[in-house]
């Protein structure tokens, strides 16, 4: 499980804000008094607290990614997507590299990281020849 980051996406099943949510849970187990994980796949550990911080801090580093895609100036969902970096099984890779599933993932993803810097105001959306494009703040 340490070498994995769950995968956060917008989806028709999926919520409001599916970033948000996410990320409040995140905070919501790493104050509870966990003394061992037993995970769907990989070792038990007992470090809950210090795995939560690392995935927020990974989080956040890709929400810095996304504005540091939109300083360049207006850009698409798919755009912002394609600029990314990504990494499969370890290995980083372009976006066009990646299987049709895993573009399918990442554009849902970034989706949901637009959805969650819209909300908190770091980013505003904007609609444009019938596109939506988003500019940084």
């Amino acid at each position: 499980m340490f070498d994995a980051i769950p995968h956060i996406g917008i989806d028709p099943q999926s919520g409001s804000d599916p970033a948000e949510d996410y990320v409040q849970s995140l905070e919501y187990l790493s104050q509870k008094p966990v003394s061992f994980v037993f995970p769907g796949h990989g070792p038990v550990f007992n470090s809950l607290g210090i795995r939560t911080e690392e995935i927020l801090r990974l989080l956040e580093a890709r929400q810095r990614q996304i504005l540091s895609v939109l300083e360049e100036g207006l850009k698409g969902a798919y755009e912002i997507t394609c600029a990314l970096p990504w990494r499969i099984d370890g290995t980083e890779s372009a976006y066009a590299e990646l299987p049709p599933r895993e573009r399918r993932a990442g554009v849902c993803e970034v989706a949901a990281w637009l959805k969650r810097l819209c909300s908190s105001g770091r980013i505003a959306a904007l609609e444009m020849n019938g596109k939506t494009v988003y500019l940084a703040k």
